[in-house]
């Protein structure tokens, strides 16, 4: 009877590390500003801005802001990009990937200014960006568009 016991405990253990492998539980991945001109400035959860160039790592919980004559984009693992206009603030809340399947997730809060966004689609690419303001979200999977918020 202990044998039985043990045997299906360990045949539990592989489904579970299969399932996690295969299917992956939510980890976070994170951006890096490819490009960055003028003045751009990031802030690491709530700190104040700092500003930056090209190559600097974005994770979830960082704002970037462009000045009035700054602009950047960030790109992600997924090849996903947001470009920011000049006057632009942005907030990235969540940037999530599910395993090796690919599946990618990224809510942004957009403060003011506007953003292109771009989201990949093909073979085994599963991504949706979801943009938040205080008028509504856009739910996106696999397009290109532009977002603007001017306040109110």
């Amino acid at each position: 009877m202990v044998k039985k016991v043990l045997l299906v405990v360990a045949v539990a253990a592989v489904v579970l590390v299969v399932a996690v492998l295969f299917f992956g539980v939510g980890s976070t991945t994170n951006g890096v500003l490819s490009f960055a001109g003028g003045q751009v400035k990031v802030s690491k959860d709530g700190a104040a801005a700092k500003s930056v160039t090209a190559g600097t790592q974005i994770f979830a919980g960082d704002s970037v802001e462009t000045g009035p004559g700054g602009h950047c984009t960030v790109e992600f693992e997924d090849r996903s990009s947001f470009t920011l206009a000049p006057g632009t603030k942005l907030t990235v809340q969540v940037l999530d990937k599910k395993g090796t399947a690919r599946i990618f997730h990224s809510e942004v809060k957009l403060v003011s200014g506007s953003v292109r966004v771009s989201v990949p689609t093909g073979a085994g690419q599963k991504s949706t960006t979801k943009i938040l303001t205080a008028n509504g979200d856009l739910l996106v999977k696999g397009t290109e568009f532009r977002a603007a918020f001017a306040g109110g």
